[in-house]
């Protein structure tokens, strides 16, 4: 299930690459700054009590 929802449009994609590219961010770095932003698109990638821990979990 995991890998099947796990996608970004373009859009969201390029935004990730710009925002990186401007902040000379590491992967690792640029990826809390995604979940961080953009919670309602990884919060449909797995279940509802993992989305809750890793919520809480970027805080």
């Amino acid at each position: 299930m995991y890998l099947k929802t796990r996608t970004l449009d373009n859009t969201t994609l390029n935004k990730l690459l710009l925002w990186m590219s401007e902040n000379q961010a590491t992967g690792d770095v640029a990826t809390e700054h995604f979940m961080k932003e953009h919670p309602e698109i990884w919060k449909t990638w797995g279940t509802p009590q993992a989305s809750t821990k890793i919520a809480a979990a970027l805080k």
